[in-house]
């Protein structure tokens, strides 16, 4: 329990919290969403620096804080497209959200027991992304936003699967030399 209550980790369940609350921001038209959505995207920012600096790094926390940025990216995501009437991309995002997450819960451990872990791509590109929702929480909305999200969404997965599959054939390859 100790280990769950930390400052990152609360930021973590902060930015849980808010996902909700800018999805009905957005659906509802509420000037102010832009401002929540700068600081949900300010935990995320903080929880990690905050870990580091008070010696706060928990397994609980690496698990929390891809989880916050999924939630609020998929709140943010959906409330968007119902916003500005993105139907294809709503149904899209839908598909790919329900794949996506449950294609985490699966592999995740088994990832992490080969030694696939985040990496600077996969960080840099949920950065560029925070700011992509938060330009089209501000009202900057098209549909080539969506789609430079989405790609910059799959470009680190397909980089995790392709380590992945690296390291399983790199195995693969010893055993066989046994």
């Amino acid at each position: 329990m100790k280990e769950m209550l930390t400052v990152p980790n609360l930021l973590g369940f902060a930015r849980i919290l808010l996902a909700p609350v800018i999805f009905w921001m957005l659906i509802t038209g509420n000037d102010a969403t832009f401002y929540v959505m700068g600081a949900a995207l300010f935990t995320d920012l903080l929880d990690g620096l905050l870990a580091r600096l008070l010696h706060q790094i928990t397994n609980f926390g690496r698990i929390l804080d891809p989880i916050a940025d999924r939630i609020l990216f998929t709140f943010t995501l959906l409330g968007l497209c119902i916003r500005y009437n993105y139907t294809a991309w709503l149904l899209f995002f839908s598909i790919i959200i329900v794949l996506y997450t449950t294609v985490y819960i699966v592999v995740r451990k088994d990832l992490q027991h080969y030694g696939v872990h985040p990496n600077m791509l996969g960080k840099v590109c949920v950065f560029i992304n925070s700011f992509v929702l938060w330009a089209m929480t501000w009202g900057v909305s098209s549909q080539w936003l969506l789609a430079l999200f989405t790609l910059l969404l799959l470009i680190p997965q397909f980089n995790y699967l392709f380590i992945y599959l690296k390291i399983r054939r790199n195995i693969n390859i010893r055993k066989k030399a046994d």
